[in-house]
């Protein structure tokens, strides 16, 4: 008689999401062609596009966050802060999922691979009740004209950055952090049933350097901070725009330089373009020193296959996405009077 198959993991992925149509519809079919149980995709404000081609899609979820749906809510109203929506929809995936894991991302996240996932899960001990999923950020090389929404490379935060990170980036190192301009530290793969408490990065009930936590060897993230420049300098003013509250700033010193930068430079075209190029392409010398530290991942991405297999015929230009984005925010491009 054959011996009993022990079946892996299984996990269910959670995203909170307000993004145009390509973006998203890439997300859903690339996290749906690494096996998950279920997407569970919370559309922060309407989307027709995403919701007419999702309609009937096996394995992914998707819940409207209305007025209604916060009212109904253990939160009884909208959280001000987009962090605050996503916690709380996590919360109430993690409770309820059947699923051993939830994995919380955001829709510019890309998982690396379902089996290097799987594999990194289950390798962990009982006692480990969130693993890490380290994150490579895609920037442009130089000479490439970015032509869909896709291109590029991917750096890996800088070993020893206090003293590397000068020598790589120059006059520019206070806009990274480890050699990043978005976050650093991954996000994470929370273990069901263990009353954990649900944050972006880590739980925090479980805080990053928990012994309950540990780090993936296989599995990370492609971050895509920035799909287009409008789209990295829309991200930034929409951070300073964000309510104040009496705590800490939620952003590190870091990202705290770029929005003051762009904040300040958003009306100028010219300058915008400039603060984009310094932050988002490497020159070769920048290329050839993450190459020789091991932190440059030139393979790329693509999730046209995953589109195609969902039989989606998506415009992946960033001309298309551009388009999307500046009738979604139409609002904010007003205000601030962005010149991209």
């Amino acid at each position: 008689m054959d011996a009993a198959v022990t079946a892996g993991p299984v996990w269910d992925v959670v995203a909170t999401v307000d993004e145009p149509a390509p973006l998203v519809l890439a997300f859903v079919a690339h996290t749906l062609s690494l096996g998950p149980r279920c997407l569970h995709l919370y559309l922060d404000r309407p989307n027709p596009a995403v919701q007419d081609a999702l309609a009937g899609v096996a394995g992914v979820k998707v819940t409207l966050c209305t007025d209604e749906y916060w009212l109904a809510s253990a939160r009884k109203k909208r959280p001000p802060l987009h962090v605050g929506r996503q916690k709380e929809n996590a919360r109430q995936v993690y409770e309820s999922t059947p699923a051993d894991w939830i994995v919380s991302i955001d829709c510019d996240e890309f998982l690396s691979s379902g089996a290097d996932l799987a594999a990194d899960l289950a390798a962990l001990g009982e006692g480990v009740t969130f693993m890490r999923i380290p994150v490579r950020e895609r920037v442009l090389p130089a000479g490439m004209v970015q032509g869909r929404i896709f291109d590029g490379v991917f750096r890996l935060p800088v070993p020893n950055f206090g003293k590397n990170g000068p020598q790589i980036y120059g006059d520019d190192v206070g806009f990274y952090r480890q050699g990043m301009t978005g976050h650093a530290i991954g996000k994470s793969a929370f273990r069901v049933g263990r009353g954990l408490q649900m944050c972006i990065h880590a739980p925090l009930n479980a805080p990053q350097n928990s012994p309950e936590g540990a780090v993936g060897s296989r599995a990370f993230l492609r971050h895509f901070d920035g799909i287009t420049p409008l789209h990295y300098a829309l991200k930034l003013l929409r951070r300073v725009r964000e309510p104040q509250f009496k705590a800490p700033p939620r952003h590190g010193p870091a990202r705290m330089a770029q929005m003051a930068v762009m904040a300040d430079i958003a009306r100028d075209p010219a300058m915008v373009a400039q603060m984009v190029e310094r932050v988002k392409r490497l020159t070769l010398q920048q290329a050839a020193a993450l190459r020789a530290l091991g932190v440059l991942d030139e393979s790329g991405f693509d999730p046209s296959a995953a589109l195609a297999g969902l039989g989606w015929a998506v415009d992946l230009s960033v001309a298309a996405f551009d388009e999307e984005l500046r009738a979604r925010d139409a609002g904010v491009l007003g205000e601030t009077g962005l010149g991209v």
